[in-house]
């Protein structure tokens, strides 16, 4: 059954990962077509967002159309998006380190907890500040660039 009372069922079967997999193709079409490395490069970051979308509906984590459409994740969390409301499974607060944070993480002693170089920066601070330290999204790895 549908999250939204007036879209029909089957576009949770069906049009779903028919949108996602046109915008894949128009993505991958565009970096190929493209002169400009620049342009490509753009398509092809798009083109894996999309790949990520339809990963996560064929794996059942990700439920296009859902109040909270990545599975496990609170509907307060913000999640990055591809297009039009697709989840790609990612969290905006995992974006890849800065050069600053790089050099922070590794000026870090070998023994700060964290399952990735986001997660080892964070935790330090959020525990100084009397906060939980628990993880939001299970995992444990850095999203690959």
């Amino acid at each position: 059954m549908p999250d939204q009372p007036d879209q029909p069922a089957w576009l949770d079967d069906l049009g779903s990962p028919l949108y996602a997999t046109g915008q894949l193709e128009r993505a991958l079409a565009r970096a190929a077509e493209s002169g400009d490395p620049a342009d490509r490069e753009r398509a092809l970051v798009k083109a894996g967002r999309w790949r990520e979308v339809l990963a996560g509906m064929a794996g059942g984590r990700i439920r296009p159309g859902s109040r909270t459409p990545v599975a496990g994740t609170p509907a307060w969390v913000t999640l990055e998006v591809a297009h039009g409301g697709f989840a790609t499974g990612w969290y905006l607060a995992e974006a890849p380190l800065t050069g600053q944070e790089e050099a922070r993480l590794s000026s870090l002693p070998a023994d700060v907890p964290g399952h990735s170089g986001r997660e080892r920066l964070n935790l330090p601070h959020r525990r100084r500040n009397g906060r939980d330290a628990g993880r939001l999204q299970p995992g444990g790895t850095d999203r690959p660039t």
